[in-house]
């Protein structure tokens, strides 16, 4: 598999639209608004303060398949131009993928189960015909595994659904793959990015990223994914979690993560990493220790893949733009709160169980302020042409 993303733009072409010129600037907008607002809905709902009848599965489904499809969708059809040197996904069939997106959000707020799985159905496998131009190419065989990846995907969204409809009870099962697949991605290119990124913005580092630790940490995760899907609470599952907590620890540490304090856009992506290492750890200790299995699973769900993907979010949306890769205050000031909001969630209600209803509204809360900040920030960025006039 290639680096997915230079810092570098593809073209030094004009462009009339800035914000259907390459897949990230729409699909990054709409994942900022979309988490914050879901969140926000969510704790309203959560609280008994809005009653509309929206349950955990809503929740769960809209921050893997909404959002963070979002997120993905926007990467991938950024990452494909750079590996295919073709022109990404532009004009008017970015809006009719980006349009599909949405009516899966809307289907999702309806109470009929078969309209929501008749439209939301629709998004992943749009997006692999969006890509394929791409990842069929000459020379993209390593890249083709996303068409398994996101047709995974759509089989656990598929299964979601069919539990919606009372066909077949695979909510959990479905969710679960998705979720997987996620973790999956997240140790496959953060082992190729994040050492490069810590190595050019700080020489000095000590990287190391050996081959060998490389892949006993992604065989440990592969097992314990197939025993956290088949055999949740098996004692073999517990222990490839441990596992494989302590070869993607190992891992994190070879990539010099205390050398990049003084980077903030640095080591939040460091923080993002580590946050799977303490799901997975959560999940293999909680066999033996009086561990909520909601704590391991926000662990992996908001730490790992939240504040992974906010850490992409902004990262290329100043790379793609032209722009320096400099945190701002204001995205500091997201970067706490948003594992602020994954600390809260995991480990309040576990450490202080009376205190599990503030501690969601304060992990909430941060959430949603976290991506109020990136929408009110990023937005202009995402909407307004390249300052040197370059296609991004």
């Amino acid at each position: 598999m290639t680096i997915p993303l230079s810092e570098q733009a593809a073209s030094s072409s004009p462009v009339s639209d800035p914000l259907w010129s390459i897949g990230f600037r729409p699909f990054f907008l709409a994942a900022g608004f979309s988490s914050a607002s879901f969140l926000f809905l969510w704790l309203l709902i959560f609280t008994g303060t809005l009653p509309v009848p929206l349950g955990v599965a809503w929740h769960a489904h809209e921050m893997l398949l909404g959002f963070s499809s979002a997120v993905l969708a926007g990467f991938l059809l950024t990452a494909t131009q750079n590996w295919s040197g073709q022109r990404g996904l532009h004009g008017r069939p970015l809006q009719i993928l980006v349009g599909i997106w949405l009516l899966g959000r809307l289907g999702m707020l309806t109470p009929w189960p078969l309209l929501a799985a008749s439209l939301d159905l629709l998004f992943l496998p749009a997006l692999i015909v969006a890509l394929h131009p791409y990842l069929g190419a000459a020379g993209q065989a390593r890249n083709r595994v996303f068409y398994l990846l996101l047709g995974l995907q759509f089989g656990g969204n598929l299964l979601f659904h069919l539990d919606a409809l009372a066909v077949y009870a695979s909510g959990r099962l479905g969710l679960y793959l998705v979720l997987v697949i996620y973790l999956a991605m997240i140790a496959l290119i953060g082992g190729r990015v994040i050492p490069i990124f810590t190595r050019n913005a700080v020489p000095e580092a000590q990287i190391k990223n050996g081959s060998r630790c490389n892949g006993i940490s992604l065989v440990l995760l592969m097992g314990w994914m197939l025993g956290f899907l088949f055999a949740p609470d098996a004692i073999i599952t517990a222990i490839l979690a441990l596992a494989a907590a302590a070869a993607h620890a190992l891992r994190l540490r070879q990539w010099a993560p205390l050398q990049t304090s003084h980077k903030p856009i640095l080591w939040v992506l460091h923080l993002g990493y580590a946050w799977l290492v303490v799901g997975l750890f959560l999940e293999g200790a909680r066999l033996w220790w009086v561990i909520p299995a909601s704590a391991a699973l926000h662990a992996l769900t908001a730490g790992a893949i939240g504040v992974t993907m906010y850490a992409m979010i902004t990262r290329v949306a100043l790379g793609h733009t032209g722009r320096d890769l400099n945190a701002s205050r204001l995205t500091v000031m997201s970067y706490f709160l948003i594992n602020l909001a994954v600390f809260f969630r995991v480990f309040i209600p576990w450490l202080w169980p009376a205190g599990y209803l503030f501690a969601n509204s304060i992990a909430a809360v941060a959430w949603s302020l976290a991506f109020a900040f990136y929408f009110w920030e990023y937005a202009p960025i995402l909407w307004q042409p390249r300052p040197d006039g370059k296609l991004s």
